[in-house]
């Protein structure tokens, strides 16, 4: 279905649930995805998480990760699957070290606010493989999107 959507790019998809289990929990309709123009070469990286699509560029030697992380209901649990999570990006970026990093989609945290714990344990994994976080844009209607801007283009 998705590649009716440009003839000129290859659509990279993962849902959010597995299909196979009987009890179907959380948001069974979601999922991520990346698309990637037909002339860049790119590898999908194997992971075992419906929270994290990773792909290699390989001419770009980057790492590209969409992310739905998971959200803070103010239960224990749920920091541990955020920072298991976090851990499952670590183990990519292992994998590709000489390669630079883009992580893009949904932290369910904001960034600004570096006393969050979710949000410190973000800058702790962009401080450790030497990432930032792109200001939030002063020309964005989005108040909680970040994107970076460069020269006056946005990146």
């Amino acid at each position: 279905m998705f590649q009716l959507l440009s003839s000129s790019h290859s659509i990279v998809t993962k849902q959010g649930w597995d299909p196979s289990s009987p009890v179907i929990s959380g948001r069974p309709f979601g999922g991520l995805a990346i698309a990637v123009r037909e002339n860049i070469p790119y590898q999908v990286i194997d992971i075992d998480s419906r929270r994290i699509l990773p792909i290699f560029l390989t001419d770009l030697n980057t790492v590209m990760l969409n992310v739905y992380l998971p959200c803070d209901d103010g239960k224990t649990e749920s920091f541990a699957d955020y920072s298991d999570c976090l851990n499952v990006i670590h183990t990519i970026l292992d994998e590709f070290p000489s390669a630079a990093c883009m992580i893009v989609g949904d932290l369910n945290c904001d960034v600004r606010v570096k006393t969050n714990r979710r949000a410190k344990a973000i800058h702790d994994l962009c401080s450790e493989r030497d990432l930032s976080i792109p200001p939030l844009s002063a020309n964005s209607r989005l108040k909680f999107s970040y994107s970076k801007w460069v020269n006056g283009s946005c990146h």
